[in-house]
C-alpha cells in the first residue's frame, strides 16, 4: 500500500464521507462554460455548483478536460467543509489503478475509465460501474458520463446540460454546435 493513499480524515469520519455520496444534492446549472486552465493552455476547466438538499454543505463538481481529446477528462466532487481534496472522482484516461485489497490480482487492477472513492480504512479504491464495463459505452460523450456521475452521487441535474467553450472553433466533445440546424444551401 502506498503511504500517501491513506486518508485519515475519511477513515475517522467514514459515515459523514458516505453521506456526502448518498445525501440528495441538486445542480441548477444547465450551461457549463469551459475556460482555459491558466497553467495548461491545452486544458479546460469548469466548476459546477451543487446544493446539498439536507445539510448546509457546499459542493463543487469540477470538470478538467483536454481540448484536443474529447475522451480525456476527469470529474471531481469537492466538499470543502469535509476536506480539501476531491471526495469522489471519475477518470476517463490515465494509468490503471491497483486496489490494495486481498482480492486476486485480476480484480485489483482497474483500467480507465473508472470511478474513485475511499474505503472505510481511508484507502483510495477504483471501480467500474456496469455502464463502464460495457465496451460500447462512449466515454467521449461527456454529458452522458456527467449524468452517470450525478446518478451515482445522488445529484439531480437538468436533462439539457450543454458544454460551451471559450472558443467556438476549438474541437470539443459534447460541446453545443452553434451552427447545428443551419442550412447553408
Amino acid at each position: 500500500m502506498k503511504k500517501d493513499a491513506l486518508n485519515t480524515r475519511v477513515r475517522e469520519h467514514y459515515e459523514e464521507y458516505q453521506a456526502i455520496k448518498v445525501d440528495p444534492k441538486r445542480s441548477d446549472t444547465k450551461d457549463i462554460f469551459l475556460k482555459t486552465k491558466d497553467n495548461h493552455k491545452d486544458r479546460d476547466i469548469a466548476d459546477i455548483q451543487i446544493t446539498d438538499l439536507l445539510h448546509d454543505r457546499g459542493f463543487t463538481l469540477r470538470f478538467y478536460g483536454n481540448k484536443d481529446w474529447a475522451s480525456k477528462y476527469s470529474l471531481n466532487l469537492f466538499c470543502k467543509e469535509f476536506m480539501e481534496a476531491a471526495c469522489y472522482r471519475f477518470d476517463s484516461f490515465g494509468a490503471q489503478h491497483v486496489n490494495y485489497r486481498n482480492d486476486p490480482l485480476r480484480k485489483r487492477v482497474v483500467t480507465t475509465p473508472h470511478f474513485n472513492e475511499f474505503d472505510c480504512d481511508g484507502i483510495e479504491i477504483a471501480y467500474k460501474s456496469p455502464e463502464l464495463e460495457d465496451p460500447k459505452y462512449d466515454v467521449a460523450d461527456r454529458i452522458a458520463v456527467l449524468k452517470l456521475f450525478a446518478q451515482i452521487h445522488n445529484i439531480e441535474m437538468d436533462d439539457d446540460i450543454v458544454f460551451h467553450s471559450e472558443s467556438l472553433f476549438e474541437p470539443q466533445g459534447g460541446i453545443a454546435d452553434p451552427l447545428k440546424g443551419v442550412n447553408f444551401q
